[in-house]
């Protein structure tokens, strides 16, 4: 089966390609870039380029076709599969396979994945001289094998082996240094301490 983030991409891709003029070149990292202009709009692997290559075209010729009217539909499940979303073609279809229990036990059985496989929250916090000011500059992530993290400028994101590592995209000069600090629950202070 093909990876449905792939096939997502390859989807975009393919679409960029239908709709303006880009071009893909092949980086050192064994990347390719895709640019419109001078600039990169995206970078795939040799797996999504692919998943590009044998499968565009079809996407593409499917996402074309016109809407068909509530009254041209037919109760046939072939006919349905092909008026389906276009990825559904990589994705097996489940319509036979029975329920793994009823719905309430399936939101405890996800609230439970959730809660045991959630990332840690964590913020890269700039502290101006010895602790004279700080300021959050940034939120993250960590997940097993790596860490996600966004500044609040938005005009930064990372991804990073560990938290540790995003800390020296931070640092500014000599007199601003930044600081992992884990979010800790219980420190959330309340409306009547804000108040004091």
């Amino acid at each position: 089966m093909t990876d449905p983030e792939d096939m997502y991409a390859a989807q975009v891709l393919a679409r960029l390609l239908r709709h303006e003029p880009v071009t893909i070149t092949r980086t050192i990292d064994g990347y390719h870039d895709v640019l419109r202009g001078d600039r990169v709009v995206g970078s795939v692997d040799d797996n999504l380029l692919a998943t590009f290559l044998t499968t565009a075209s079809r996407v593409l010729a499917r996402t074309e076709q016109p809407p068909v009217s509530s009254a041209a539909r037919t109760s046939d499940q072939s006919e349905r599969r092909q008026l389906a979303h276009p990825v559904d073609a990589f994705v097996p279809d489940p319509s036979g396979l029975n329920s793994l229990c009823d719905e309430d036990e399936f939101t405890f059985v996800l609230e439970r994945m959730v809660a045991n496989e959630a990332p840690r929250l964590f913020a890269i916090v700039q502290e101006y001289g010895d602790r004279v000011d700080a300021r959050i500059a940034g939120w993250g992530v960590a997940f097993e094998d790596h860490a996600q993290i966004v500044s609040v400028e938005r005009g930064l994101r990372m991804s990073v082996e560990t938290p540790e590592d995003a800390l020296r995209g931070f640092h500014f000069g000599s007199h601003v240094r930044a600081r992992l600090v884990w979010f800790n629950p219980n420190a959330v202070t309340s409306a009547e301490d804000d108040a004091a």
